[in-house]
């Protein structure tokens, strides 16, 4: 192959992987942005505070009556 052609096919080749690469990054990027996960803290947190809210809403204890 002459050395220009074959200098031109690893450019190509070179832009083709670059921009397979760039679009995945993207679509990362989209992704990460679109559903943010969650930590450990934030989950425990969530509960601890759905529990405060179950707690609040049950009714108060009477005292049971001695026969």
């Amino acid at each position: 192959m002459h050395p220009a052609a074959d200098l031109r096919l690893r450019l190509a080749n070179e832009r083709i992987a670059r921009d397979h690469r760039d679009a995945a990054e993207a679509r990362l990027g989209r992704s990460a942005r679109r559903r943010p996960r969650t930590t450990l803290r934030q989950s425990v947190g969530r509960s601890m505070i759905e529990l405060g809210r179950r707690l609040a809403a049950e009714q108060p204890l009477t005292p049971v009556r001695s026969r």
